[in-house]
């Protein structure tokens, strides 16, 4: 039997250019943090870090509709905060309260940050902390209620989040679902996702050959992919080496390539909402 006019072979479909937050998010991210907190010397900062995200889970989906207005936020922090003071997280939120005007201008803050502005500066206290975590669920929340058409062309160069804006935390090729071996980009506020063509910085777009640097015999499935165009560098997770990589999670247990790429001259471009400025151990 022949095939209809209009039949076209999966593997000749483009590529979705974005893609939606997925299910159990949250959740996913927390179990990972654990996994890879068993085996890590900063095991205790990983899992105080799961927690946050467990608390991010409980309070995904039952925000009912969220227009993205950051007027929203004060009620979406306080639930946060209330919900790790009532679980394993109180250490976290002892003690936190921050006025309207401290949330407020905290927030502005770190959604600049979030927007690569270079006078803007990301967490630098346990407060920030879970700021950092609310402005994820906001705006995670408002990324799902947006419509996206799930077969469009990719838009060639595109560095950052077609729904909020906010550049990219990290690089994920993935391995499944019809792309195998695509490239996308993880956004750094709403883990929203947009498909970047590899062999190209993320960054500033260079058609010169990226490099790929690891740390040798740990974390095969992290790598940092290094721009000599621009001097950047972004975290790249290949899931086909570990199909559990999260870009949030799979960062803050490298923290040491950091370190090397830095020393080998390069920028980290990625910002990170769960990272205090200074090191984990300010947590």
């Amino acid at each position: 039997m022949s095939a209809p006019a209009n039949f076209v072979l999966p593997s000749t479909v483009a590529p979705p250019t974005w893609l939606p937050p997925r299910a159990g998010l949250f959740g996913e991210r927390a179990a990972r943090l654990r996994h890879l907190a068993a085996t890590h010397p900063m095991g205790a900062w990983l899992r105080a870090v799961a927690q946050l995200c467990d608390a991010q889970q409980h309070l995904d989906g039952t925000l009912g509709p969220v227009s993205g207005a950051l007027s929203e936020l004060p009620v979406v922090h306080a639930a946060l905060v209330q919900t790790l003071s009532e679980g394993e997280g109180r250490a976290l939120a002892q003690g936190l309260t921050l006025s309207l005007d401290a949330l407020s201008e905290r927030a502005q803050r770190l959604l600049a940050y979030t927007h690569a502005d270079p006078d803007a500066s990301g967490p630098q206290d346990r407060a920030d902390l879970l700021l950092g975590a609310s402005l994820q669920l906001l705006f995670t929340a408002v990324a799902r209620g947006t419509p996206v058409n799930p077969v469009q062309s990719p838009v060639p160069g595109e560095q950052r989040c077609p729904c909020c804006g906010s550049v990219a935390h990290a690089g994920v090729v993935l391995t499944a679902d019809g792309k195998a071996g695509l490239r996308y980009l993880e956004c750094s506020l709403c883990a929203t996702r947009w498909h970047a063509v590899r062999a190209r910085c993320s960054l500033c777009d260079s058609p010169r050959e990226v490099e790929y640097r690891g740390l040798e015999g740990a974390h095969p499935s992290v790598q940092a992919e290094t721009c000599d165009a621009c001097h950047g560098y972004v975290k790249t997770l290949f899931r086909d080496k570990d199909p559990h990589a999260d870009p949030l999670a799979d960062d803050l247990a490298t923290l040491v390539l950091d370190v090397l790429v830095g020393e080998a001259g390069y920028g980290r471009a990625a910002p990170c909402l769960l990272l205090i400025s200074g090191g984990p151990t300010q947590v």
